[in-house]
C-alpha cells in the first residue's frame, strides 16, 4: 500500500506540476513546494485529496474506497483544500484545486 501510495503521491505531483506551472515559473520551484504541500497533510486528507484528484473519484465513491461516511469524507477534502491553498497560496492553488473538483 505504502509503494502504490508513494507512486501514485508522484504521479499526482507530476500531473498537478503541469497544470500549476506557467513560463515564468521554474517548475521544479512548483514540484517542490506542491510535493512538500500534499506531502504535508495529515494522512487522511492526504487520501481524500488523492481520491478525487489523482484516481478521479467523486466524493460519494471516494467515500467507500476511504471506509467512512459521506459527510466524513467531504470534510476531508474540504480540511485538505483549504490547507493546500494556504499552502501554496491562493493564485497558484485556485487552478489546482479547481481541477480536483
Amino acid at each position: 500500500n505504502r509503494r502504490r501510495s508513494s507512486l501514485r503521491l508522484r504521479a499526482l505531483r507530476d500531473k498537478l506540476a503541469l497544470q500549476v506551472a506557467t513560463p515564468d515559473q521554474d517548475r521544479d520551484a512548483v514540484d517542490e513546494g506542491l510535493l512538500a504541500a500534499i506531502t504535508a497533510l495529515p494522512d487522511a486528507e492526504r487520501e481524500a485529496f488523492v481520491l478525487v484528484a489523482w484516481d478521479g473519484l467523486d466524493p460519494a465513491r471516494a467515500a467507500v474506497a476511504a471506509g467512512c461516511a459521506p459527510g466524513t469524507f467531504r470534510m476531508r477534502l474540504h480540511r485538505a483544500r483549504a490547507r493546500l491553498k494556504r499552502a501554496l497560496g491562493e493564485d497558484e492553488a485556485t487552478k489546482t484545486l479547481e481541477d480536483s473538483r
